[in-house]
This record gives C-alpha cells, structure tokens and sequence, in this order.
C-alpha cells in the first residue's frame, strides 16, 4: 500500500474509532447540563480526540512518551521485562524502513485487510510490549501523574488505532488532566 493511501485508511480508521469509542462510552463523558444538550458534549468530545490525534501537539505527547517509557518504564518492570521491550523499540527505526522500502508490501498474509498495517507491526514491536507499555501507563496514572499516563496512552493509541483500551485509557487521562488543570 503506497504510503499516502496507507495515511488515508489511518485518518479513516483513527475517526471510526473516535466514534466508536464515542458511542460505547458517550453516556461516560456526558454531563447534566441545561445549557449544553448530550449531543453537543459529544461533539466537543469528538472534536477534542480528533484535534489531540492529529495535532502537532500529538507528536510532542509522542517524544514525551517514548522519553518517560526510555527513562522511568525501566524502573518499574523487572530487568527481563525490560530487555524484551527495549529489544523491542531497538528495532522500530530499521522495521519501518524494510517498510517502506518493501513500499508496504505486506509478508505476512495475516497482517491483510486492505494492506493496511497498524504502525506498531511496521515498528515490529509486539503486543506483548505494547502491553507492558499500557501497564505503565496505568501505573503513571495510579501515581495521579494524568499527564504522562496520557502521553502513553496517546502513543499506543496512535500506533495501535484497533485497541479500544486504548483509547479509554487516553480519554480517562484527558479528563482527570482537563479538571486538574481547571483547579
């Protein structure tokens, strides 16, 4: 799949997933209010996710991510844990290439649908990393640090679109970050 299609079916699967993650959990995010009707707190929930994905915001949360998964991750994972995911992320530069060069031919028939490959299978990082990666988020956000557990979450949300987990997670962070920058 030529690179700009590949960006198309992101841009579009990025936006089904934003009303997915909408429809299942709209009544979550809506608020009693008279002043602002349950379909415009979605819209503003819908215009918020979609301006955090495709914001130059986003890649700054990106660099952020990865930094506090380079540097604080380590410290919180036993040192096997932490071998694999490193190994892991070691080789993300070089998997992409082999990606593009190859111009996104897919080799394994059972990353097809539409040749679109999800950003975390060009890295080559596994889900089990990716899992690791959502256990630190969560411990980021049970130490109330709502900011980087969201940069976290925005990461493996943008490299894995089809995890709904992820996007829960990014939106929980979001909100507990809005009301604490209100206070």
């Amino acid at each position: 799949m030529k690179l700009k299609n590949w960006k198309e079916h992101y841009d579009k699967i990025m936006d089904e997933n934003i009303d997915l993650y909408l429809e299942e959990k709209g009544s979550e995010l809506v608020v009693p209010d008279p002043l602002k009707s349950k379909e415009y707190q979605l819209a503003l929930h819908r215009k918020s996710l979609s301006e955090m994905i495709h914001s130059k915001k986003a890649d700054e949360i990106i660099s952020q991510a990865l930094k506090l998964i380079c540097n604080q991750m380590p410290e919180t994972v036993s040192k096997d844990v932490w071998d694999g995911v490193s190994e892991d992320f070691s080789h993300c530069e070089e998997n992409i290439l082999k990606y593009l060069e190859a111009d996104g031919e897919n080799v394994n028939s059972e990353d097809k649908s539409d040749n679109y490959v999800p950003i975390y299978k060009m890295c080559g990082l596994s889900l089990q990393t990716l899992k690791y990666c959502y256990a630190f988020g969560q411990f980021l956000y049970g130490k109330k640090e709502f900011d980087h557990s969201k940069s976290v979450m925005l990461f493996l949300m943008q490299i894995a679109p089809q995890i709904p987990e992820f996007w829960v997670a990014t939106a929980m962070c979001d909100k507990k970050w809005e009301i604490i920058k209100r206070l």
